[in-house]
């Protein structure tokens, strides 16, 4: 493999996240996949993501970039769109404040240009980004992640990959096949509604 891979769903992250969270959250996910010596050569203080999350984040990424591990380290993002929610409703609080409200207290776009220049320096944390239909159907050229993200669109299974998941699946419960016809049907053979029942 030709990478270290680590998931994270961010559907459950509260609406009240700022940038400070996520990018501490996003660097301790990536801390786990280091080796005790390596996590002794990569800096990491809450107190500096807190005075200046950007500028500790990029630290954090150049040092794990330093490493020069053997494997890349990739990580997922699933309910992408999630946090752009929270982004959106973080730009609409600094709208109705009077001041521009700080990466302590809300979850800035800004976030996603942290993420955006990890990426272009080409270091060692990649990213694959999931659920955004939202935002790349109104991607413009002053958006963060403008020209970085590549769609990937997934569509419903072939029935024979369908009865693939299925087959695993067997082996906690039975799928006769007027169960499997119905449980086609009823998905549109999906992957995620299919999983799902699986």
């Amino acid at each position: 493999r030709r990478y270290t891979t680590i998931y994270w769903d961010v559907e459950d992250l509260e609406g009240n996240c700022t940038t400070v969270d996520f990018l501490i959250k996003f660097s301790e996910r990536v801390r786990e996949q280091l080796t005790p010596d390596q996590i002794l050569r990569v800096r990491f203080k809450r107190a500096e993501f807190r005075d200046d999350p950007y500028a500790a984040f990029e630290m954090f990424c150049d040092d794990v970039t330093r490493l020069n591990l053997g494997k890349a380290i990739l990580v997922t993002i699933d309910e992408f769109d999630n946090l752009v929610k929270i982004i959106k409703i973080g730009e609409a609080r600094s709208i109705d404040s009077a001041r521009g409200l700080r990466p302590d207290e809300v979850l800035q776009p800004q976030v996603l240009g942290a993420l955006r220049k990890m990426l272009m320096k080409g270091g060692a944390i990649r990213l694959l980004l999931c659920g955004l239909p939202d935002i790349l159907s109104g991607a413009r050229y002053d958006d963060r992640l403008f020209g970085l993200v590549h769609p990937v669109e997934v569509g419903p299974f072939h029935p024979e990959d369908a009865d693939k998941v299925v087959q695993m699946a067997e082996r906690a419960m039975n799928f006769p096949a007027k169960v499997r016809a119905y449980l086609y049907d009823a998905t549109g053979l999906q992957p995620y509604l299919l999983q799902l029942v699986c």
